[in-house]
């Protein structure tokens, strides 16, 4: 016997929630805890599911805040997983529905002549199409971006009259292109299409025209936006806007001892991540007993680098989901980018208590204390490199002690610090 539809618009809302069970991520449920008690819509561009990454902890730890506070309208992005987020599923929005947004997936992981930068600008146009459609925004006082790739929906947020926020967790677009097509000439490889991206840059600009305010981490980051026409009082410089789960990463119980100098990267590794110099740096240094690993995942213009310049020393992994491993055997970490705001593996390696090595154009040399938990030097001067990796080789009881103030130094960088700083930022913004 089949149940009768209600008649009232309530009872209507109710049978449809029995009968489909879909409501919840079409925002329906949250929505109405909206309407009553809270103010900031979170919006991420990473699945929310047990092992995730850096970004998608820190968007977590941000939302879990505002929870606390009775203020989250809800967090949105391509899938979230309740157990994991720690949050009721009425507060989780995934635009289109789950399911539609698997086949959707599905669709655009066949095979075809696409580049990988024009599939992943697909997915982010679809995710922004859906979210400034749905009802969830209009309920919100404040928008806060963790992804600055969404122009429809700030485009949405403004005629609303919403405020709306992004964490910057990338250098001014036009910046980030110029010094791809320089790494491109200087190295003679193809890659970093999706820095270079005409479609894709255009819909950044558009973002940030749109955006109130744009929270950055660094002074890098922050000329980046000033030097290509964002107005100065639009980008505010916040000190610790980088987050790391220091449960995940610790040091090994006991210290690393080994006949074999390790040097550890790890990345996605494209044109951006400087590896180049760093291949450079090593060739040049020749040392006894030491080997440099490369961990992640290499565009093809990384591999053909990795072929010319590489000397026999040099191990590549490939991608692995077990860092962990690969910190607690290294003595030394290095991030050589060229432009690069977040690496989160920076933090995680000096969570594992390994001193590291950044250039000045990473935006988390910030994090670094030149000389105590670690190195900072100009990102395409190669001797310079060379150089403090032959320190760290030669100064083996000095290192272990710069690893132990590189784990001290990036408790200050706990998920927690992360949201207060950015909630803060927010809360004492005029306007």
């Amino acid at each position: 016997m089949c149940a009768a539809k209600p008649k009232s618009t309530a009872g209507l809302l109710g049978w449809f929630r029995v009968r489909t069970g879909w409501t919840r991520h079409w925002g329906v449920e949250a929505l109405g805890a909206a309407m009553t008690q809270r103010k900031v819509l979170v919006v991420t561009f990473v699945d929310l599911v047990d092992g995730a990454g850096g970004p998608a902890r820190a968007a977590v730890a941000v939302a879990r805040r505002l929870h606390e506070e009775g203020r989250l309208v809800g967090i949105v992005s391509p899938s979230a997983d309740p157990e994991a987020v720690g949050l009721p599923r009425a507060l989780l929005y995934s635009p289109p529905h789950p399911l539609v947004h698997r086949v959707i997936q599905r669709i655009l992981s066949f095979p075809s002549q696409l580049s990988d930068s024009t599939l992943r600008r697909l997915r982010e146009t679809l995710f922004d199409f859906f979210l400034s459609r749905s009802g969830i925004m209009r309920h919100s006082d404040t928008v806060l971006f963790l992804k600055p790739a969404f122009p429809r929906s700030a485009d949405r947020a403004s005629k609303a009259g919403i405020q709306s926020w992004v964490w910057a967790s990338i250098l001014h677009p036009h910046f980030n292109r110029d010094r791809i097509l320089e790494e491109r000439e200087k190295w003679r490889v193809t890659g970093g299409q999706a820095y270079t991206d005409p479609r894709r840059i255009t819909a950044l600009e558009r973002f940030f025209s749109r955006v109130d305010h744009i929270l950055v981490g660094s002074s890098l980051a922050r000329r980046s936006y000033l030097d290509h026409g964002i107005p100065e009082g639009s980008v505010s410089l916040l000190e610790q806007t980088f987050a790391i789960d220091l449960r995940a990463f610790e040091p090994p119980m006991a210290p690393h001892e080994g006949e074999i100098f390790r040097v550890l990267h790890v990345s996605q590794m494209n044109l951006i991540k400087g590896i180049g110099y760093l291949l450079t740096a090593w060739s040049k240094l020749r040392l006894d007993s030491a080997e440099l690993v490369l961990v992640g995942s290499m565009e093809p213009g990384i591999i053909d680098l990795c072929e010319r310049l590489a000397p026999p020393s040099t191990r590549v992994t490939g991608f692995t989901r077990n860092v962990a491993r690969h910190y607690a055997e290294a003595d030394v970490f290095v991030s050589p980018s060229a432009a690069d705001l977040h690496p989160y593996t920076v933090l995680e390696a000096m969570a594992s208590g390994i001193p590291v090595i950044v250039s000045n154009q990473c935006g988390i040399s910030a994090a670094v204390d030149h000389g105590r938990n670690g190195f900072v030097y100009p990102h395409d001067d190669c001797e310079a490199l060379a150089g403090h990796i032959r320190w760290c080789q030669d100064n083996p009881i000095e290192l272990r002690k710069m690893g132990l103030a590189a784990r001290e130094k990036a408790r200050n960088f706990d998920q927690e610090n992360f949201a207060e700083n950015l909630i803060r930022a927010i809360d004492e913004a005029p306007g």
